[in-house]
């Protein structure tokens, strides 16, 4: 099972975020069958569901999709001050999204 990056921990701790909840898991065909919605971070994995699972086709939304002005991408790769300001931009849209919407 995958964990979680070192950084995103930090991120977490430092803005007093409850992390017990998130365990990263790869998705299968059980939880496709069970949950009505999936909400991919970024394009790239959007891409990858839609193209993987293309039967669940309806339930991949990207999560930016209400925030025109946010582009997210994973943030893995990047340099500490783009990992916070990709955080802080997921953070953001956690806050603020409405799920009725998807």
């Amino acid at each position: 099972m995958p964990s979680m990056d070192h950084r995103s921990l930090k991120f977490l701790k430092d803005y007093n975020i409850n992390h017990g909840l998130h365990t990263p898991k790869k998705i299968n065909r059980s939880m496709l069958n069970y949950f009505d919605k999936f909400l991919a971070v970024d394009p790239f994995v959007l891409n990858h569901l839609n193209a993987k699972y293309p039967k669940y086709k309806q339930k991949f939304r990207s999560m930016t999709m209400q925030f025109s002005d946010i582009d997210i991408v994973d943030p893995y790769k990047l340099k500490p001050y783009e990992y916070i300001k990709v955080m802080q931009d997921i953070k953001y849209i956690s806050e603020k999204i409405n799920l009725e919407l998807y």
